[in-house]
């Protein structure tokens, strides 16, 4: 049985390092700032880049459970964050018959500070840039996940 992995953690906490050690061993690896910049670039006023990540993820939905039933493993990055966001996502994938799992990434937030630093410093491409007043604020909106929304959950780091 193939598995769905949605990646839950603030910017900075190892997710992107993960998923591309499972896309080695040949998950497929959605990312939602990937589909964003190439689509819309890297400034937009916040309703906008809500809106628009909202039509971005309705599609890698669509794509993970796809690639489920056909037996491909799939590695989600990307909203995350909130708790209606991961509930909606464990019932559009349910249907796939994947094992979901969440792996929450949780880091302290000094850590995430250093660590964003560095990234920063050499920003991937396909990534935004954020500032520390951006993550501090990013924080504020995370909410942890719970076992009742629809996942098995791994705690990772």
């Amino acid at each position: 049985m193939s598995e769905i992995a949605l990646l839950c953690g603030l910017t900075g906490s190892g997710k992107s390092t993960w998923a591309a050690e499972r896309a080695k061993g040949g998950a497929m690896v959605f990312s939602s700032d990937h589909y964003m910049i190439r689509l819309f670039g890297h400034h937009m006023p916040r309703e906008v880049f809500d809106a628009r990540m909202a039509s971005c993820m309705e599609l890698i939905l669509e794509h993970a459970n796809r690639l489920a039933v056909l037996g491909v493993d799939v590695v989600i990055e990307g909203a995350a964050w909130r708790r209606a966001e991961r509930q909606l996502a464990a019932q559009r994938l349910a249907a796939s018959g994947a094992d979901l799992t969440l792996y929450w990434f949780e880091v302290p937030l000094d850590e995430l500070h250093r660590r964003l630093a560095r990234r920063n410093a050499a920003l991937p491409p396909d990534t935004f840039e954020i500032t520390d007043a951006m993550l501090t604020e990013f924080a504020g909106w995370f909410e942890p996940p719970t076992a009742d929304e629809g996942w098995r959950i791994v705690r990772v780091g």
